[in-house]
């Protein structure tokens, strides 16, 4: 429900699109807008009226795509279908289609919108995230790979199960599904560091990520 992007924070709060940029918050329309992207000008985002943030059995959020132009003020619908985690780079627009228990065919994988708003699938996986110039794919086709990408050059990670996770710089942190902990991963030089907390109070660990 929070993105950044022309100087400006975007950010939805109880149905309504707001954006802030420091000083002042104006209102931009009113929608249940979860997923906000910013890219060129252009506001992306998935619609909901249905998410419910109480609920441990919803595990992602899902709805049709739209596209605010923040010049003119009009929105666009690009999508006849529900998709989910949508992430916009370099003017594409990728997106996870999870597969479900009831039905599970076609697997769960990474999807690109093309121009006439239908999709390709690109590979097997979960999630596809760009950190400004790095792109970052989880893929589990067969075998679970995380991938680092930046231009033409690349990093697999090895045994990276990544859960909640961000870039700052050159540096990838994230908790590991495995046991917890928070890693500190050099994108350069492939190095890997566990970070111990800097304080422990009340039985909560406090982790300060600096840039």
């Amino acid at each position: 429900m929070l993105c950044f992007g022309g100087g400006n924070t975007f950010f939805m709060w109880d149905g309504t699109v707001y954006k802030h940029n420091g000083e002042t918050t104006e209102v931009l329309f009113e929608k249940n807008a979860y997923d906000l992207n910013y890219n060129d000008g252009m506001l992306y985002f998935i619609e909901n009226d249905r998410y419910d943030f109480s609920s441990r059995d919803q595990v992602h959020i899902e709805g049709l795509l739209y596209r605010y132009d923040l010049n003119k003020g009009v929105i666009e619908t690009l999508t006849d279908y529900p998709v989910s985690l949508p992430v916009v780079s370099n003017g594409e627009i990728f997106y996870t289609h999870y597969a479900t228990v009831d039905n599970p065919e076609p697997p769960t994988g990474i999807y690109r919108v093309n121009e006439d708003g239908t999709s390709r699938k690109l590979y097997s996986g979960l999630k596809y995230i760009a950190y400004g110039e790095y792109r970052l794919k989880y893929d589990w086709s067969g075998e679970e790979k995380v991938y680092f990408s930046q231009g033409d050059k690349g990093l697999l990670l090895d045994d990276v199960h990544p859960y909640w996770d961000c870039i700052v710089g050159d540096y990838y942190y994230y908790r590991s599904q495995i046991d917890n902990t928070l890693n500190k991963l050099s994108v350069i030089t492939g190095e890997l560091t566990t970070l111990e907390p800097e304080n422990k109070e009340n039985g909560f660990f406090v982790w300060i990520i600096r840039s």
